[in-house]
Parts: structure tokens; C-alpha cells; sequence
């Protein structure tokens, strides 16, 4: 019915209703497992039908079978399905999972031109800007005022004024950028005239990539309409249309949200005292001398701080102010002086939140740490008193809303609960994930690694390839879908099947699947393709060959770290006293 119905119709539409299928094994609460080929073929459908699933708030599942217990299946079965021109004409439509009054399915509610209050629209200073004279001399006007206070107190002060003109300017003088585009095209006979045009198509292309915050295209190849895309997506997946309290209620007014947040990272950020322990602190080793010590806290030279400045991405998102990046590269010769002297004083003095304050340079972040012990009571709740006491001492408490329990299949049931309620932490299951990468594998390695192919079929059925041409497709494998599963690869040894699905996917994306090229017509063998520049290929990453490449960095580890804890453990577990570079790996 979606290829009938694609097939037929050339105007926006938009359905809704029943599909019997789910996407994910997140979409099933049963003690049945997901039918994963029903759900490939209506992913596949999905993808190649360019319709774009619009998410919802409310209820996650959408069906029932309203038994008790074990026998208790809840599945989301309903959902709305749109196609991007659809969502041109209604790009704020929400959907609702409402709740089922004496049937088995929810009802689904979808609104169109939902009621948003849109905030205050933030500054933005747009790179196109740079190109116009005018914007330079507001940048050096403003920069030569007299302003006294903290350097930072200036920087800011200065940066503000800039802003205040900028969008003075922009409405003024600057002016729209559509209606440019169309007095000029008018006139497109004229000489002066098509290049004042191109020159609008290019400023137009660059509003779009700023907004977008795409950093994977890039500019002089009229790819508007995939930014415009991109952009429009950013904008539905920032707006919250809903957020479900503590208590779970869900909460629609803006005035209602504002106070949730508020109240929760009130919470959250909460001082308590602290109360040193010396003992503990003494067991802490002192591995930097005065030296480093001295280097640390040394003020940073003028051209490291400019160094600092210019590797950063140019389109980058705008720090809260709305001044990208490449505002202070292209104008480093009226505002160089000025941020080279605040970053100095910064490392000097510090900052202080209020002029009572103390000042701060640093603020810490402790990572992730992994605890083993043995399941029982006791031992659970000494690694309990020893949490309390690391924060006592340090000030960093647990958040143990984040935290968790595993525990291995020859513990007693019995004993789950008990030990996961003495600690107040959920317990983990064997699908569970840590940065992204299987913190626990099956028996079935292919089914431990799934989660990483579902996850690339999603970017890829978000991604607009049809206004892309194949170099922009080009250089979003190689910069995001074969960089995607490095991590998992630089870890573990994934399957080939694996790896094949995942090949799959970027030779399906790279040809251009879709209702024009339903079949998938494959000029060049994927082998061809992956071969270096050089040979005739465009360079694109054998994904199993990068596997192998980064498992044996891992064995060459262990012959060279013979001395390190981690050694010792796979030796013990493992190598038994072998060589791990004439293991047999299977």
C-alpha cells in the first residue's frame, strides 16, 4: 500500500494508523523476542520510500493484549509515517499516544498546528555577514570603545554591542535574503546582475549551513536544500512539546516545563559538606611534581591561544553569545589583542561569578568507574560505605540514578532485588551499552553487534540523500558512517556478517537506493570501490580489514605492557603464558 501510494501521488501526504509491524526491540515489552525480518523489510520500506517517522510523546506502546504477568505483551504497533514535503507545510506537527479506553490499541492524535510559543529567537552571527564591508567596520567600531572593568567584563561588553548593531544592520541594510534572491533574478540579463544573483545564492547557502550546524558538506556546491533539510529536522528534534515529571504525569505548558527543569537540576546541584579523611587522602599517590605543577599553571603564550583558536571548526555552534568560530579567525586582527589578554588574565586571576567570589581556573570531571565484588549483602554494602566515604572526602557524590548492577547467571535470583534495592541502583541487562559499544555479548556475537547496524540504518533514513550528489554522499561515509562503529571495532573482533550489513548500508546509501533506483543498480563491485585513490577506488574503509588492523594494535599491546594490570588479567584469563602473536584467535 506505501509503494501504491508513493507511486501515485505527487502532492504532500502524511498516513497514520495500524502498521502491525514494530522497528525495534525497544517498541516490544513481551517475554517473546521481535520478529527482526519483519522488521528489516519495513525499515527497508521505510527507507526506501524517503518517509520520514515523526516520533510522539505519551504512551510508548500503542497495543496491548492485556494479559497478566508473563503472558503480558505490549507492542507499538501504531505510528505516522510523512514525507519531507509534507512536513514543509506542517513542520511543527506533534503526535500523541493517548490512553486506551476499552480497546486493545491507543489512540493516536496528531496535530498539525500545535499551539507552540515560540521563545525569543537567539543571535546568531551569520559567516555571509563577514563578506559585506559594512559588518567589518561595525566589528572595528565597536571594538575601539573605551569600556573599563575585568578584560572579560570588556570582551563581553564589546561582543554585545557588536550584536545589538549586527541585527540592526541585518534588518536595515543586509535585508532578507529570499527577497534578494528574487529582485535579482529579474534582472538575471544583465552581467552585474547575475553575479550580484550568485553572490545571493552563496550568501543564502551559507545561512543554511550555519543554521544547519552541518559540518560534514561543504560549501560552493548549492547544497541548500539538504541544509535547509537538515535544518528543519534540528528544529523538530529541539523542540520539546512535553517531558514527563518524577512522578511520571506529563507536563504541556511552557510555564509548567520551565519549573520542572529548574526544580531538577536544582536538585541535582546541590553542595553538601565535605568531611576529609585523612587516612584516605594519604593513600592517594603525588605523581606531579612542582615542575609540572608550575607548567600547568603557567599563563598560555599569544600564539598558542590563537593556535588554540584556529583549529577549531569554523561553523561550529556559536557559544551562547552567537559568535562562531570563524568570527574571531576572520577578525583576529581587530579582536586579537583583546582575547589574547583575557585568556592570559583568566589563567592569572581566575574568574569569579560575583564580586564576592573567590576566583576559579579549573572545574574536574571524574569518569566511570567499574566495581567488582562478589553477590552477597555484605560485600555490597562495604562497597556502599566505601562510595559514601570517597564523597564525604572529595565532595563528588554518586549519582546513582546513573549508576547500576550486573550481575553474572549463577547468581540467585533471590538475591537480585535484595542487593539492587540495599544499593539503589537499577540492574543491567545483558543489552545494555557503554558508549555505544555492547557492555556485555551474547552468545550470538551477531546479535551483541545489531544494535550498531539499527542504529546506522536510523542516521541513514534521516539523512536526505536525494539533493546530495555523490560527493557530498562521498564524504559523509567516510566521515561519519564508516568513523561511526571505530570504537566498537577498536574493542572488540565484529563479525563478519557484521561487518557485511554494515557494508551494506553505505554501498545502499552511496548508489542511491531509493524509488528512483529501487533494484539498486551497483555499477562498481564495493571491493573496487574501497580500493585506495590511487588504485582506481575512492578510498572508503574495508570495515572488516579496519577491524583486524585494530585488533592486533590490542595484541601488540600485550607484548609491550607485560608489566601493566591489564596484561596480567587477559594472561591470567587468557594467554595462560602464550604468545598472543602465535595464538590460534579462533
Amino acid at each position: 500500500m506505501l509503494s501504491t501510494t508513493a507511486a501515485s501521488y505527487n502532492l504532500p501526504w502524511l498516513i497514520i494508523g495500524d502498521f502491525k509491524f514494530i522497528l525495534h526491540d525497544t517498541e516490544k515489552f513481551s517475554t517473546h523476542p521481535m520478529d527482526k525480518n519483519e522488521a528489516d523489510i519495513f525499515k527497508e520500506k521505510i527507507l526506501e520510500l524517503d518517509l520520514i517517522y515523526l516520533g510522539f510523546t505519551g504512551f510508548p506502546f500503542t497495543w496491548s493484549n492485556k494479559r497478566k504477568g508473563h503472558a503480558l505483551t505490549e507492542q507499538r504497533l501504531d505510528r505516522v509515517l510523512a514525507t519531507d514535503e509534507w512536513l514543509a507545510i506542517y513542520p511543527n506537527t506533534t503526535i500523541t499516544n493517548m490512553l486506551a479506553i476499552g480497546s486493545d490499541h491507543h489512540p493516536i492524535f496528531l496535530n498539525s498546528n500545535p499551539n507552540w510559543k515560540n521563545g525569543k529567537i537567539p543571535f546568531k552571527f551569520f559567516v555571509s555577514w563577514l563578506d559585506h564591508e559594512d559588518s567589518r567596520k561595525i566589528i572595528a567600531d565597536c571594538w575601539k570603545k573605551s569600556i573599563s572593568g575585568s578584560s572579560a567584563f570588556i570582551i563581553a561588553r564589546k561582543l554585545k554591542d557588536i550584536k545589538l548593531q549586527s541585527r540592526v544592520w541585518n534588518k536595515e541594510v543586509h535585508g532578507n535574503i529570499k527577497a534578494n534572491i528574487e529582485e535579482n533574478d529579474r534582472g538575471q540579463a544583465l552581467a552585474n546582475a547575475r553575479k550580484q544573483l550568485k553572490n545571493w545564492f552563496d550568501i543564502e547557502e551559507q545561512f543554511w549551513k550555519t543554521k544547519s550546524r552541518d559540518q560534514l558538506i561543504n560549501l560552493g556546491d548549492q547544497n541548500t536544500s539538504y541544509f535547509h533539510r537538515a535544518t528543519k529536522s534540528r528544529t523538530r528534534r529541539n523542540k520539546i512539546e512535553a517531558i514527563q515529571d518524577e512522578e511520571g504525569k506529563w507536563i504541556t505548558e511552557d510555564g509548567e516545563v520551565k519549573n520542572c527543569f529548574t526544580n531538577h537540576f536544582s536538585q541535582m546541584a546541590t553542595a553538601e559538606p565535605i568531611n576529609p579523611s585523612t587516612e584516605l587522602i594519604n593513600l592517594i599517590p603525588s605523581n606531579i611534581t612542582n615542575i609540572d605543577n608550575m607548567l600547568l599553571n603557567r599563563k598560555p603564550e599569544p600564539d598558542e591561544i590563537k593556535a588554540i583558536l584556529f583549529i577549531m571548526a569554523s561553523d561550529k555552534a556559536p557559544r551562547p553569545g552567537g559568535f562562531p568560530p570563524n568570527f574571531f579567525k576572520s577578525n583576529w586582527d581587530i579582536i586579537g589583542a583583546g582575547i589574547v589578554k583575557m585568556v592570559q588574565n583568566f589563567f592569572s586571576s581566575g574568574i569569579k561569578i560575583c564580586k564576592v567570589a573567590p576566583s576559579i581556573s579549573h572545574l574536574l570531571f571524574a569518569d566511570d568507574c567499574m566495581i567488582f565484588c562478589k553477590a552477597n549483602l555484605i560485600e555490597a554494602q562495604n562497597i556502599m560505605k566505601n562510595l559514601q566515604l570517597f564523597g564525604s572526602t572529595s565532595g563528588q557524590l554518586i549519582n546513582f540514578n546513573k549508576s547500576g548492577v550486573f550481575f553474572s547467571k549463577n547468581t540467585n535470583p533471590s538475591l537480585i532485588p535484595k542487593i539492587s534495592g540495599s544499593m539503589g541502583v537499577q540492574v543491567l541487562q545483558l543489552d545494555d551499552k557503554y558508549l555505544g559499544s555492547p557492555l556485555f555479548t551474547h552468545r550470538s556475537k551477531i546479535s551483541s553487534f545489531k544494535p550498531g547496524v539499527e542504529k546506522m540504518k536510523l542516521r541513514l533514513s534521516g539523512w536526505k540523500y536525494v539533493p546530495l550528489n555523490p560527493e557530498g554522499r562521498e564524504v559523509l561515509i567516510k566521515s561519519v558512517t564508516s568513523s561511526a562503529c571505530i570504537y566498537q571495532m577498536n574493542c572488540f573482533k565484529v563479525p563478519k556478517k557484521t561487518c557485511k550489513d554494515l557494508d551494506k548500508l553505505q554501498r545502499d546509501f552511496f548508489w542511491g537506493e531509493n524509488i528512483e533506483n529501487p533494484t539498486g543498480y551497483y555499477p562498481k563491485a564495493w571491493t573496487s570501490v574501497c580500493k585506495q585513490k590511487e588504485l582506481g577506488g575512492l578510498g572508503f574503509m574495508n570495515l572488516e580489514l579496519l577491524n583486524s588492523s585494530m585488533i592486533t594494535k590490542i595484541g601488540w599491546r600485550l607484548e609491550q605492557d607485560k608489566y601493566s594490570m591489564w596484561y596480567k588479567l587477559m594472561d591470567a584469563k587468557y594467554l595462560i603464558g602464550r604468545n598472543v602473536l602465535n595464538m590460534d584467535t579462533k
